[in-house]
């Protein structure tokens, strides 16, 4: 791989989820001194200077994994663009996600300390659980954490299907679309209606914690209010009755 005039364009992952076995089977220093021998390397090519790189990439948020992790990057020279890690809460405790996020922005990125690894955004670049992929309100609760938390980018996960299939490799977008018909999911139809609430936002709240909002103003007309609602709560597929209050603006 040539770091070329075209890196700053995506981010190199020098390693998938290093905190466990199934990925790393060595030890912690281990992958830290792989990291830096991958780092090295890619800052040496054509470009490289400017290339973005991204870690750890663990499984899950581990702050001391992450500490430690940052520390040898500080020892070493090493100059790390993304902190980045892999995010699959269900349920109620995905919206601690976004408290994670303002955790590692404030100890970390933000700190004076760290400063000279020139960390510039955090990436949660796998996001969602296999039991909750396809559901509308787990994938809202994850897209409402991600802005609260101010995270700077995110990624679908992929995994495998209730037939045991993979939908990393088929053609579905991470499971998006229906395998072989490639028919919209509901995952796909929030997706979309989330990308579409991101433009013209309104001020929106709700009540209840498991209860998520997004409202924007129609593209088609400026005096309609889109609003997008998702509940994410641990008690499975129950009904919910929701008010919608609705109040002009200034």
């Amino acid at each position: 791989t040539t770091a070329n005039s075209q890196s700053s364009s995506f981010v190199y992952e020098i390693w998938n989820e290093p905190g466990g076995s199934y990925f790393w089977t060595g030890t912690r220093l281990q992958f830290f001194e792989t990291f830096k021998v991958a780092h090295d390397k890619i800052r040496s090519l054509p470009g490289g200077k400017d290339a973005r790189i991204c870690g750890p990439s663990l499984a899950g948020i581990d702050t001391a994994y992450i500490h430690q992790f940052l520390d040898y990057c500080l020892s070493n020279s090493i100059k790390l663009d993304v902190l980045s890690w892999h995010d699959f809460k269900e349920g109620s405790k995905i919206a601690n996600l976004e408290s994670d996020l303002l955790q590692v922005r404030n100890k970390w990125v933000n700190s004076a300390k760290y400063a000279p690894l020139q960390i510039k955004e955090i990436h949660i670049n796998e996001m969602t659980s296999q039991s909750e992929q396809f559901a509308p309100g787990s994938i809202l609760a994850f897209f409402s954490a991600l802005e609260k938390g101010k995270a700077d980018a995110a990624c679908r996960a992929c995994w495998n299907e209730s037939t045991g299939s993979s939908n990393c490799f088929n053609n579905t977008l991470a499971g998006l679309l229906v395998p072989n018909t490639n028919n919209p999911r509901a995952a796909w139809w929030t997706y979309r209606y989330y990308n579409l609430s991101t433009k013209d936002r309104v001020e929106s709240s709700a009540t209840l914690p498991e209860i998520v909002s997004f409202a924007s103003l129609s593209s088609d007309s400026p005096q309609t209010v889109q609003i997008l609602l998702g509940y994410f709560g641990d008690d499975g597929a129950v009904p919910k009755n929701v008010q919608l209050t609705l109040e002009a603006g200034p």
